[in-house]
């Protein structure tokens, strides 16, 4: 299995010439660093939750034109806002499914707090190795045991106290780190070699994946 962070949540998840793509969102293609055209073979896109650095309808648009086969899974509040911009979509929200090659199991994982409501938030579990938990810390992902987790480090809602205390109740053997598109380059550099050595003392390894299309294959 090959994993690729596309900036911020944006992962894409590749084997044995599938691919699916997790939370394709505005700070992914804002500053022209990814393009849309470059997702091809694309299977499936998953969309976590109905907030709008996780999902860009007009990128989405592109790589479904470019992925004819392709299908859109997502909660039924996600859906619903994907019908009212003309974009055909599956409810996917909870249970197991099986995409070409892929197995793959949803469920809800609420979204952590915020000053305003939240929407609905689905995790995803892929070949019960790489866990994607959207902007949760929920119990719920703890009914997992995935080897690789992409764990968020930076949020309006994200201390890096939860986020660490998170990772080191969840003991996955690798993490990357997702949710950080809107933090300054030389900043994030920093708090990924702190990452980097708080994880190691846990036993963790972590993998930055720090430029889009780093990936790492296990």
């Amino acid at each position: 299995m090959k994993i690729s962070k596309h900036i911020h949540s944006c992962v894409l998840v590749e084997e044995n010439n599938e691919r699916i793509l997790i939370d394709p969102g505005p700070f992914s293609f804002n500053e022209k660093l990814v393009n849309p055209d470059e997702f091809t073979g694309i299977n499936a896109i998953l969309i976590t939750h109905k907030h709008g650095d996780h999902y860009d309808v007009g990128a989405i648009e592109r790589i479904l034109e470019n992925n004819p086969s392709a299908k859109v899974f997502a909660n039924q509040v996600m859906i619903e806002e994907f019908e009212r911009a003309g974009i055909k979509g599956e409810v996917f929200e909870n249970g197991a499914k099986k995409i070409g090659q892929f197995s793959i199991s949803a469920f809800p994982a609420e979204h952590e707090p915020l000053p305003f409501p939240t929407p609905p938030n689905t995790a995803f579990l892929i070949n019960d190795v790489f866990l994607h938990p959207g902007d949760s810390f929920a119990k719920t992902l703890f009914t997992t045991s995935a080897k690789i987790l992409a764990l968020p480090v930076a949020a309006p809602w994200l201390n890096i106290i939860d986020s660490l205390d998170f990772v080191s109740r969840y003991k996955p053997n690798a993490v990357i780190p997702i949710h950080d598109g809107h933090i300054k380059d030389f900043f994030t550099e920093g708090q990924y070699k702190n990452w980097d050595k708080l994880l190691n003392s846990k036993n963790i390894k972590f993998h930055p994946l720090q430029k889009p299309r780093n990936n790492i294959v296990i």
